[in-house]
């Protein structure tokens, strides 16, 4: 719930509870909607998705995807077929032997975000992550990918849940991007850390770390110089 003095949510959006329309969202359960067509099999395959159906306690069912670290899957884009503002929620599988690391993003964005599921110490267990609030229409896809690339990762999804804004929360989100007074806060960057674990090797991977700071308090991005000696 929001702060009562404070036109922003607690946890800044990433609690179902705080969005108002939180008990109409739209569910989406069959992650195999996804294409390019032919990425899907039944049984652990280099190359393709492994599908595990599964029910809720309460009564749903859908089908899960699930990459393994050493796969190396294509990017998988989900039709979200909605019109409007919407948080966007994703529902992460995690499990002690391969926690998860989803890279995110929509038709547009520069580059995709990192999102990941706390590791449940004892057992495996999907948790809902917040991805973002943006503006969809008809045709707006979510993208997702595991890390495939130096340090990798598994990555299941096992749904997405779409809240539709109301008018307050678009204009509290809209406004708040729009004011840069608060974008006070610096981030150095070495050129090592991530650049050696993930490996990148395209420009959007590349563009993955600074993404994380749109929207964001950032206004300063300092970047190192790289030194072989």
């Amino acid at each position: 719930m929001a702060d009562q003095d404070s036109p922003f949510p607690l946890w800044g959006g990433a609690v179902v509870a705080e969005w108002a329309n939180a008990s109409q969202a739209v569910l989406r359960t069959d992650m195999t909607q996804g294409s390019p067509a032919g990425v899907f099999s039944s049984q652990l395959k280099q190359g393709c998705w492994k599908v595990i159906p599964y029910e809720t306690a309460e009564g749903g069912s859908g089908k899960m995807v699930w990459s393994g670290p050493e796969a190396e899957v294509p990017e998988l884009g989900i039709p979200l077929e909605v019109e409007g503002w919407f948080a966007i929620f994703v529902g992460l599988y995690t499990a002690p032997e391969c926690p998860t690391l989803a890279w995110l993003r929509l038709d547009g964005d520069m580059a995709a975000v990192r999102r990941e599921a706390k590791l449940d110490p004892h057992c495996g267990s999907t948790e809902e992550v917040f991805f973002k609030a943006a503006r969809l229409d008809k045709t707006t896809r979510l993208y997702v990918c595991p890390q495939t690339r130096g340090f990798v990762q598994p990555c299941g999804l096992s749904h997405i849940r779409l809240i539709p804004l109301t008018p307050a929360e678009v204009d509290r989100i809209t406004a708040d991007r729009a004011n840069r007074s608060h974008r006070t806060m610096a981030a150095t960057h070495d050129g090592f850390s991530w650049a050696f674990y993930r490996s990148p090797r395209t420009a959007q991977e590349w563009l993955r770390d600074i993404e994380c700071f749109r929207d964001t308090d950032f206004g300063t991005l300092i970047l190192h110089s790289m030194g072989g000696g």
